[in-house]
């Protein structure tokens, strides 16, 4: 069962689990992306992380 957690003071309920499309159109032709998203809410997921590149650890030399 999904677990839900309210997001600070908004009122917001989020799923304790996020879709990660980072590998969607990379990896992951469009149609089982498609599929993928059409799934996550009936999974319970109601947040996605649409970030489109992960770089580095975000530290500088």
């Amino acid at each position: 069962m999904m677990q839900y957690h309210y997001l600070g003071n908004t009122g917001l309920s989020v799923s304790n689990l996020s879709l990660g499309t980072m590998a969607f159109g990379r990896w992951i032709d469009e149609q089982e992306s498609d599929r993928i998203i059409d799934l996550a809410p009936d999974s319970g997921i109601n947040v996605t992380d649409a970030v489109s590149a992960a770089t580095g650890s975000g530290t500088k030399n």
